[in-house]
């Protein structure tokens, strides 16, 4: 009678198993899906992030020579940005007038771009906006 007893059981003891996977699944899959988009857009934000770097050290370089002018730094920028595939970005040159400076004045690039819009998700773990700024001195 112990044999038959112990066979009755063992297909209980599994299906009690199968429930607490189930269960241990059920609890575990939004963490393990918070943590997997959160990464994914933690690296979304570091590329643009990067990419706002790039924008304002190719904008400075540009400016910088002897005939550059806001125009043509501002056509490199926008075509980074087009690149890139970034949304909603501003670039601002300090002095406004970069043609009227005179050699060895530094001349301040600022690039910012609102997390909201260049985020891969919508899913507000960011917000605000990110900034760049690169100052080098007229050629």
């Amino acid at each position: 009678m112990s044999r038959n007893s112990k066979r009755h059981n063992l297909p209980r003891r599994r299906r009690s198993r199968r429930g607490t996977a189930t269960v241990e699944f059920a609890v575990c899959l939004p963490v393990i899906l918070t943590l997997v988009l959160g990464a994914i857009e933690c690296c979304s934000m570091i590329f643009v992030q990067q990419s706002l770097e790039i924008i304002a050290y190719e904008g400075a370089s540009v400016v910088i020579r002897p005939d550059g002018t806001s125009a043509d730094a501002q056509a490199r920028c926008d075509q980074i940005i087009a690149e890139r595939d970034l949304n909603d970005v501003t670039v601002a040159f300090n002095p406004g007038n970069v043609e009227a400076v005179s050699r060895r004045t530094p001349i301040t690039v600022t690039v910012s771009a609102p997390t909201d819009a260049n985020s891969v998700m919508k899913l507000k773990f960011f917000s605000g906006d990110l900034q760049s700024q690169t100052v080098m001195i007229k050629e």
